[in-house]
């Protein structure tokens, strides 16, 4: 009854993520790429973000859930099992990356007011340099995978050359995937939260637009926070067993490894889910926008979205803040 009971709950925590993450990041994406006032340098950012995420949710939710949980075993090709193991890395990579460059871009923005802030041309060009830094960082996992044969039955895994190599590339991974963004991360928003929330010099006045401006900006730094936190505190876990797993670290005589495995697995997937909730949350105009995607849906129309004061713009898209675009 206890092995039934965990298999259902794991079933039904896959699939919700699988749901929510299709439909949260494909609103994310609708929303910004159908409007160009959304179409700011950081909410490029924040669409990079959601097309790494989606990757994430097509190539790690049906293929380890169906090859793991129901079939118990890997019945396609070896190129099929590189695919998606580079897809998955990759579309980490991607995530990590991107929030590097939000918070690098914001950085700059807030601690240089006066320097000419990134053009969305400009933001394009660093969206391509993440793909294809993290398909550089992803390759050697490429190549590494494979099917492993055991009593006819095929799983995927990784082959390396020696211990060493796999503890070497496992490290690096670890390191370019978690401590490397991790640390900048920390850097760039403790620095932007002193300085926001920094006390005004004596005698320095402030007028109307400048507090609007303080506020706007506030606003978007915690909807950011919210996003690294939730990275964080999702990965991180996971990401730690890995390490220990390639250390050789067995956790295989533990009774409840299963158990812990799937959670830290599911925390980690399920972190594609959270960032449109963040942005629904905690942005007025990600949330108007959402409605608006929404309201031919039956019981999400116009007039629901009135009685909870959200805003909707005539044209059924997002409109433009006048101080500061998220």
């Amino acid at each position: 009854m206890i092995l039934i009971g965990f298999q259902t709950t794991v079933y039904l925590m896959y699939t919700a993520v699988f749901v929510v993450s299709l439909v949260g990041n494909g609103l994310v994406c609708y929303v910004v790429l159908s409007s160009t006032q959304m179409q700011s340098a950081t909410n490029m950012f924040i669409v990079n973000m959601a097309a790494g995420d989606l990757v994430m949710t097509l190539f790690c939710v049906p293929f380890p859930f169906v090859t793991t949980l129901l079939l118990e075993y890997l019945p396609l090709e070896n190129y099929v099992c590189q695919i998606f193991t580079f897809g998955k890395i990759v579309a980490v990579m991607v995530g990590a990356y991107t929030l590097v460059a939000i918070s690098v871009n914001r950085y700059i923005a807030i601690m240089w007011p006066l320097k000419q802030r990134t053009r969305k041309h400009q933001a394009k060009y660093i969206i391509a340099l993440v793909w294809t830094m993290s398909v550089i960082t992803s390759f050697p996992f490429l190549l590494a995978t494979s099917l492993d044969q055991k009593f006819d039955i095929y799983f995927c895994t990784d082959k390396w050359s020696s211990e060493f190599i796999r503890r070497f590339f496992n490290a690096a991974l670890f390191l370019l995937q978690c401590c490397i963004p991790f640390a900048v991360l920390l850097f760039t928003n403790i620095h932007i939260g002193v300085v926001v929330w920094g006390k005004l010099p004596p005698g320095e006045a402030q007028n109307s637009r400048d507090i609007k401006m303080a506020k706007s900006i506030r606003k978007m730094i915690k909807m950011m926070a919210t996003v690294v936190i939730a990275f964080i505190v999702c990965w991180l876990p996971y990401d730690i067993l890995l390490v220990l797993r390639a250390y050789g670290m067995s956790l295989r005589a533990w009774s409840n490894q299963p158990y812990v495995w799937f959670a830290f697995h599911w925390l980690a997937i399920s972190h594609t889910c959270y960032n449109p909730l963040i942005y629904f949350c905690m942005n007025t105009r990600y949330r108007a926008g959402f409605v608006s995607a929404l309201r031919s849906v039956p019981g999400l129309g116009y007039t629901r979205a009135q009685q909870h004061g959200d805003e909707l713009p005539e044209t059924g898209r997002p409109r433009v803040a006048s101080v500061v675009s998220v």
